[in-house]
């Protein structure tokens, strides 16, 4: 159940984005929406969402969870910025030790954001890319968040062993005009795919590295 009201502008704008996207799970994807957050002001109520609703997820029953952050986004580093200081935030919350979370395994392949003991996801949607970017959002105040919770992989099927699977999602993205950077992905290190860069020959963003010192001391 959506905590914001439906003509709330993060939930129109991501219905957009779900509505334009060459993702063929999207037109069928439960998401839960999050309360808005102002980085500086609104972590714990974000943080108790979140727990909320890694509690009570079941297999099958979520596609995600989506968040509205804002703060300046004129740039993939702002964006980059805006995520770190709400994951440390949020690690902060569950008292995780955050020299762990961003020390050397975040480029790990194995490493993954987790929250309430559910492994996700996290995928960054803002308006610092241009329209023609799969990951371009028009909501101006922000980025748009979505953590995808691993079991929704599953529940689609996608998972390291269906490579014919995921060659035809990235094919259906890049007829659109749309193509992911496959040897990004192919890396298989998850942290660097949560902001993607501008360009397919950009340099990765290591967002991690990005100012979020103050999310430490949002939360007291």
């Amino acid at each position: 159940m959506a905590e914001q009201q439906t003509s709330d502008p993060v939930i129109l704008e991501f219905e957009a984005i779900r509505a334009r996207t060459h993702c063929p799970f999207a037109p069928s994807a439960s998401i839960t929406f999050g309360p808005g957050l102002d980085v500086d002001r609104d972590l714990a109520r974000v943080a108790e969402a979140l727990a909320r609703y890694t509690a009570a997820l079941a297999p099958g029953s979520s596609s995600g969870f989506v968040l509205g952050v804002r703060g300046a986004c004129d740039s993939v580093a702002d964006a980059g910025q805006l995520l770190n200081r709400l994951l440390l935030g949020l690690a902060r919350a569950e008292r995780q030790d955050a020299g762990w979370c961003w020390g050397p395994n975040v480029e790990s392949p194995t490493w993954q954001f987790e929250y309430g003991g559910v492994k996700m996801f996290v995928n960054v949607f803002g308006p610092c890319y241009p329209a023609s970017h799969s990951k371009h959002a028009e909501w101006d105040e922000g980025i748009i968040v979505f953590f995808q919770p691993e079991s929704s992989f599953d529940d689609c099927g996608v998972h390291p062993g269906r490579r014919d699977l995921r060659r035809s999602i990235r094919r259906r993205f890049a007829e659109a005009g749309q193509p992911y950077s496959g040897p990004l992905i192919d890396r298989r290190v998850e942290a660097l795919l949560y902001v993607f860069p501008v360009g397919l020959d950009d340099a990765p963003v290591r967002w991690w590295t990005l100012d979020g010192d103050s999310a430490l001391n949002l939360l007291g």
